[in-house]
């Protein structure tokens, strides 16, 4: 199949899972660049599995992975990183030994070329007086900003976000749905989330894909992806 020079991430027929168990099975969309797209679905319907495929953790069993052109199913983590997969996963990751610049500093590491520090620093100003600051002393909603600026420091062109508003106070949720407001509509970084929380998603999102059994049995688009009553029917239908 040929894709569209708007398409970014085509996946075909995906299937994967863990030892024994298939997780995805014969799962498939595409996304163009510049979409905001939400996963929706129960526990245990495949959402953080499809996450995890795409980055590479979790390996393709059947199916295909093909980011802007190019098939990356066989490709390992880092690798896919490098060509502009940037993924924020749920527990943010950060590692709390290194100061606040150190975990920022450590995500372009594998990026040469401009540096993005006072780019990010603009998105997260929160982050500024806190450079120094050892990154296990800070709070869970200034975790996930770290983890997110330092994901934003390797220049990506697709964002994976798994659960970014979990455990995080109402103020800083605000706070990151504009700052990803932003990044999409400003600067068009693509941007796909698996969140549970329908409010902040109807906020933000042109499109929501639903899953169960690791199929995608819903793919809601313009108004339909922000009708919160739309998609709790298609989620009741889910289980």
């Amino acid at each position: 199949m040929s894709i569209s020079a708007a398409t970014q991430l085509e996946v075909t027929g995906l299937s994967s899972g863990y030892g024994g168990i298939t997780v995805l099975n014969n799962l498939g969309f595409e996304i163009s660049k510049g979409e905001f797209v939400g996963i929706l679905g129960h526990n245990g319907m495949g959402k953080t599995t499809l996450m995890r495929s795409l980055i590479g953790a979790v390996p393709a069993r059947l199916g295909s992975i093909t980011f802007l052109g190019t098939d990356i199913t066989g490709f390992p983590p880092h690798k896919r990183n490098q060509l502009g997969i940037g993924y924020v996963p749920q527990g943010r990751e950060i590692i709390k030994g290194l100061s606040v610049r150190e975990n920022l500093l450590l995500g372009q590491a594998a990026h040469p070329g401009p540096s993005e520090y006072n780019t990010v620093l603009d998105l997260f100003p929160e982050l500024v007086e806190l450079l120094d600051r050892p990154a296990s002393r800070l709070s869970g909603g200034q975790q996930q900003l770290l983890a997110l600026g330092r994901c934003l420091m390797g220049k990506p062109k697709l964002l994976l976000l798994d659960e970014p508003t979990e455990g995080i106070q109402p103020s800083i949720v605000s706070d990151i749905g504009k700052t990803l407001s932003q990044l999409c509509d400003e600067l068009g970084l693509t941007i796909v989330v698996v969140e549970q929380n329908l409010d902040f998603l109807c906020r933000l999102v042109n499109r929501n894909i639903i899953l169960r059994g690791g199929k995608v049995i819903a793919d809601l688009q313009g108004p339909d992806a922000r009708d919160r009553a739309l998609i709790e029917s298609h989620l009741s239908l889910a289980h």
